[in-house]
């Protein structure tokens, strides 16, 4: 699986502060302007996939903020715009707790439709309110941790309605390097869950069908009651094959193939210009009468130069710079 990096490249445009006769009520106003490359969200919903600009304001006093952000793809469409509300309800030396609201957040997506005979691009709206609880805890002068809980509802059909994110989050700011250089980071782990989508989060371009997710739980449902070193394959809530009890998880999945004669297995041959007769690809250089290894052509039906090949690859389809379109058309 490859995974695709993110870059963040920031601007703090101004921070002004505007005095007043108690700290709580003293002003403050912020602007930032961050350029990504794949327009990221912590929320799926709310991530672009592509390249996109973020601009974050923040403007109120100690106690009470209003933070709207606004988010564009970087070819001008809107993508999505968030109007938070936060209020800190404790304050104490070490130990913060805010909460706060998105009144509201919208979502932007792209649909295409015909006006007159022609197809247009046109942008839909999705609209989500949520809540938020931030309790925070200061472990030294530049460390602190916290919890962040966002619970989201969506007003349309067409999207995402009822989230759950829950973050482990730490902030570790101003260590000092050398001189008067210094660096901050701010790591964290998080629980996320979409209706019913539970614990998981979809990072490839196509998204996996709900048919498609069942089999994969069923499938763990499976696996967990078998012995160790295990391979299931399963479709439609049905258990296909499996291989058990093997010394690693290669022999599994050899023994899982083997042990369903009756079910013709299809897998790509791989893309590292080797052959699979020499280098362990997994499962395309098993050599077993039930399994099918397939390599890739480009448009001039040629073998690709990348594309895996040997005695078990048997058989090529497009898949470099071919037109080809998805089911359904």
């Amino acid at each position: 699986m490859r995974v695709k990096s993110f870059l963040l490249v920031a601007f703090a445009f101004c921070t002004g502060v505007l005095s007043a006769q108690r700290p709580d009520s003293t002003f403050s106003f912020r602007t930032d302007l961050t350029l990504t490359n794949n327009g990221f969200s912590i929320v799926p919903a709310f991530t672009l996939g592509a390249p996109a600009a973020f601009l974050d304001m923040r403007m109120g006093n100690r106690r009470l903020t209003f933070e709207p952000q606004f988010r564009f793809a970087l070819e001008g469409r809107p993508w999505s715009f968030i109007f938070i509300y936060r209020y800190k309800a404790i304050i104490k030396s070490r130990f913060q707790l805010a909460v706060g609201a998105h009144l509201p957040g919208l979502n932007f997506i792209t649909r295409t439709v015909e006006i007159g005979g022609i197809q247009e691009p046109l942008s839909v709206a999705r609209r989500f309110l949520a809540a938020e609880i931030i309790p925070t805890y200061k472990l030294s002068q530049h460390t602190t941790i916290g919890l962040y809980y966002l619970r989201g509802h969506g007003f349309q059909e067409h999207g995402p309605q009822n989230s759950h994110f829950l973050s482990l989050q730490g902030n570790f700011n101003k260590i000092r390097m050398a001189g008067r250089s210094y660096f901050s980071f701010q790591p964290q782990v998080f629980y996320l869950k979409v209706d019913k989508a539970e614990g998981y989060k979809v990072v490839t371009k196509v998204a996996p069908t709900q048919a498609e997710i069942k089999d994969l739980e069923f499938a763990g449902v499976l696996v967990k009651h078998t012995k160790s070193n295990t391979i299931v394959l399963a479709k439609n809530n049905t258990l296909l094959a499996s291989g058990t009890g093997q010394t690693s998880r290669v022999d599994a999945l050899r023994q899982a193939i083997a042990s369903a004669p009756e079910i013709l297995f299809v897998a790509g041959s791989g893309n590292e210009d080797n052959s699979a007769d020499f280098e362990e690809y997994i499962p395309a250089g098993f050599n077993l009468p039930n399994l099918l290894t397939v390599g890739a052509v480009d448009k001039a039906g040629e073998e690709t130069s990348f594309s895996t090949f040997g005695k078990t690859v048997v058989l090529h389809a497009n898949g470099f710079e071919v037109e080809s379109l998805l089911p359904g058309g």
